[in-house]
């Protein structure tokens, strides 16, 4: 069995499932926590990358201070 999440590539006979998906992604969703999960990866980390490229495209209009805010979502930790 695969993962349910999608695209992520986990099968049950590489780890442990919590019913449908795999540990890593059952983890953040119940928690929050582990930025190594395709369900992070889906969410979290495609928000904030969207975010990062908005900063940039304002930054090219107003001052390079949007760049700096690009990063900063960028290198941010998991909420």
């Amino acid at each position: 069995m695969k993962c349910h999440v999608k695209d992520c590539e986990n099968h049950d006979h590489q780890g442990l499932f919590i019913g449908i998906v795999c540990s890593p992604c059952y983890e953040f969703l119940s928690i929050g926590r582990g930025k190594h999960s395709q369900l992070y990866r889906n969410t979290v980390a495609a928000e904030r990358e969207a975010c990062a490229k908005m900063c940039e495209a304002e930054g090219e209009r107003v001052d390079a201070s949007w760049v700096s805010c690009a990063f900063a979502i960028r290198e941010r930790g998991a909420p």
